[in-house]
């Protein structure tokens, strides 16, 4: 799947440490966003974190994409990871207040002893990497193809 691709992706470039130019890195972190929320649509916890993960560590820390690992962590039920990495981020002199607010509506449904509360819903946030593009498709055979491979004929030999 393209989750899977993405994460291999990443680990293939050693956590992105060898994307050297800062536009490159934000925009594979924009695509690990949008893999890791395909992942979690789906129902795919795990493969949603690592991708959120790799997009923290490839846009250098971005908030919203460490929340959304946290949130991916709680919804697999590892609550004492989510809740760590929530009051981390709360430490955070830079996190936004709304960020703040959905970040401390999160612990109060995770601390222990809520139990039930864990499927409610807590306020979304706002995305801040931004969603690429989607990939052009190009169909095979058929007359758009036949008028492409013409004008490649034609302007193939032409200086």
């Amino acid at each position: 799947t393209a989750v899977e691709a993405a994460v291999a992706y990443a680990r293939s470039v050693h956590q992105a440490a060898s994307v050297t130019c800062a536009t490159d890195k934000l925009k594979f972190a924009a695509y690990a966003m949008r893999d890791g929320h395909d992942a979690n649509q789906r129902g795919n916890f795990a493969a949603a974190r690592s991708c959120f993960l790799a997009a923290a560590r490839m846009s250098g820390g971005e908030a919203v994409a460490q929340i959304s690992a946290a949130n991916m962590a709680l919804k697999s039920g590892s609550v004492r990871v989510a809740l760590e990495e929530y009051k981390e981020l709360l430490r955070r002199p830079d996190l936004e207040p709304a960020h703040r607010a959905a970040i401390e509506a999160k612990v109060a449904l995770a601390a222990p002893g809520k139990g039930s509360r864990l499927a409610g819903a807590a306020p979304r946030l706002p995305p801040k990497l931004p969603r690429p593009p989607a990939l052009p498709t190009v169909p095979v055979g058929g007359p758009a193809a036949s008028l492409g491979l013409s004008l490649v004929a034609k302007y193939a030999n032409h200086d």
